[in-house]
């Protein structure tokens, strides 16, 4: 039981974070002048695919006996390489 409730945490938790960022960067639209507006748009994309590469890498993981170990090391170092690419990409805007 304690194992289904860690798995609901990692797979809800992320999702209600981004949405969360995404309802603060709709709401900070409103407020941004319109030439800042694409800044929060490619923000809020680069943090839609650090997630996405978390999911991946969860998926990975849950799926890891099913998959050879190297096959399995190498998408997960693809997949963790790339979300940090994305996340110092949105540092940068």
């Amino acid at each position: 039981m304690n194992q289904k409730l860690s798995l609901n945490l990692l797979t809800v938790g992320p999702f209600a974070l981004w949405g969360y960022i995404a309802l603060g960067l709709s709401r900070m639209r409103d407020m941004i002048p319109s030439e800042q507006r694409l800044d929060t748009y490619i923000i809020s994309v680069f943090v839609y695919l650090i997630f996405v590469f978390y999911y991946t890498l969860l998926i990975l993981y849950l799926k890891k006996d099913s998959i050879d170990n190297v096959k399995y090391q190498k998408y997960c170092i693809a997949c963790l390489v790339i979300g940090f690419v994305f996340l110092a990409s949105s540092l940068v805007f």
